[in-house]
């Protein structure tokens, strides 16, 4: 028979048998299809690819940029102190991605991938991506958007702002709203849109739509005047929105509409970039079984 362990190697065997279950990949690629489009969400850089199933298929890419916090002007605040009010890249940043295969947007259903990441110590930001599973209708407080099986419902969510009031000289910025800069790369020119619901073209029979509404901690508001900002020409633009000041939170959800979107299988494909338990993962359960054992005798 085994004798008792000590009680601190008691601790410790419960430690590491705790880790042993805790899947490491939090920063792990992750891929969704479903009626014929594929998703795939970067753990690291903030980036997402779209590809619908057609003969002609072409890839989307989203990347998130650029964030900074601005003043009534419009000018950077915060980007002189020791805690930014900024992110010049997200090349760097870390996310962490859940799955929802029983989501819902508006009144359609959704498989919805989400990843967040802290804004240095100021904040939160949360992009979700809502991948269509029935067909449905999505509103806001002054546009309808009709959406298909297949097609891709977006958001970007800023949350938990500690506004700056910074001082910098003799006076003191103060933080009005906040920029958010995304690129998008396609296969062909983007056409400009000129309505409040303005679309481009991304290639191969993608759709961007872009709203100029922003939701302020439950309320619709009209983003500032110019905005949506638009840079760029050939198959690369950056988009810049405008969120005003939350005390909560605030969203802004574009779509991206498919080719002949519900003509792929039903079926909800969730490979993980990485298993539920990764190589690091894996590695630490025998790790623990390991000493567990020695531990006992």
């Amino acid at each position: 028979f085994f004798s008792v362990p000590h009680p601190c190697n008691m601790w410790l065997i419960s430690l590491l048998l705790l880790s042993s279950l805790v899947d490491l990949s939090l920063a792990a690629d992750k891929t969704v299809s479903a009626h014929g489009t594929t998703v795939q969400v970067m753990g690291s850089s903030g980036k997402f690819t779209v590809t619908p199933n057609t003969t002609n298929a072409t890839s989307v890419q989203v990347t998130m940029d650029a964030l900074r916090e601005v003043d009534t002007a419009g000018n950077s605040v915060g980007s002189s102190g020791s805690t930014k009010h900024s992110i010049n890249t997200f090349a760097a940043q870390d996310f962490t991605i859940t799955t929802n295969t029983s989501g819902m947007i508006g009144n359609a259903s959704a498989v919805i991938v989400s990843f967040n990441s802290p804004i240095s110590t100021i904040g939160q930001i949360a992009v979700d991506t809502y991948l269509i599973q029935t067909a449905g209708v999505v509103n806001t407080s002054s546009e309808s958007w009709t959406v298909a099986p297949g097609d891709l419902k977006w958001s970007i969510t800023l949350s938990n702002w500690d506004w700056c009031g910074c001082s910098k000289g003799q006076s003191t910025e103060v933080g009005d709203g906040v920029e958010v800069d995304i690129t998008t790369t396609g296969s062909s020119t983007a056409s400009n849109g000129t309505s409040s619901n303005s679309k481009y073209d991304m290639g191969g029979g993608i759709t961007l739509s872009l709203s100029n509404v922003v939701n302020a901690d439950g309320k619709w508001a009209t983003m500032k005047t110019g905005y949506p900002k638009v840079v760029g020409n050939g198959n690369k633009r950056t988009f810049t929105f405008h969120f005003p000041r939350f005390t909560t939170y605030a969203t802004y959800d574009p779509l991206l509409s498919m080719p002949s979107s519900d003509s792929g299988s039903s079926n909800v494909i969730v490979p993980s970039g990485a298993p539920a338990h990764s190589g690091p993962a894996i590695a630490l359960s025998a790790a623990a079984a390991f000493i567990f054992l020695l531990l006992l005798h």
